[in-house]
C-alpha cells in the first residue's frame, strides 16, 4: 500500500514538472529569439565600426615624446579642505563697533 502511494506521488509530480516545463518552454524559446537577434546585432555593429577608418589626431601635449606622457598621475589629496578665512572689515566701517561674540575667533580681532 505505501508503494503505491509513493508511485502515486511520484507520478503526479512527474506530471506537475512537466506541466511547469511546457509553461517556461515558449518564454524560453523567446528569450533564446532575442539574445540571438542582439547577437545578430553586436556582430553587425562591430562589423561596422571594423569598416570605418579611425584617424586619430592626438594633441602634441599628449604624444609619447611628451614629458607629459611619462608622468604618473598625482595622488589625490586627502582630508578635509583647508579652511576659507572671511577678510576682516575694517575700522570705519560702522559694523566693526559690533561684537559677535557667537562667531569662533571674535576675541581674536579684539586683541
Amino acid at each position: 500500500m505505501a508503494k503505491e502511494e509513493l508511485e502515486r506521488r511520484a507520478t503526479a509530480e512527474k506530471q506537475a514538472h512537466e506541466q511547469a516545463l511546457e509553461r517556461v518552454r515558449p518564454e524560453l524559446s523567446a528569450a533564446q529569439a532575442v539574445a540571438h537577434e542582439t547577437e545578430q546585432r553586436l556582430q553587425a555593429l562591430i562589423a561596422k565600426q571594423e569598416r570605418t577608418p579611425r584617424i586619430q589626431q592626438w594633441p602634441a601635449e599628449v604624444t609619447a615624446d611628451s614629458p607629459a606622457a611619462e608622468m604618473p598621475p598625482l595622488p589625490r589629496r586627502r582630508g578635509r579642505p583647508p579652511k576659507v578665512r572671511q577678510p576682516e572689515p575694517e575700522a570705519s566701517d560702522p559694523e566693526s563697533d559690533i561684537v559677535e561674540w557667537w562667531k569662533p575667533g571674535w576675541r581674536d580681532r579684539y586683541r
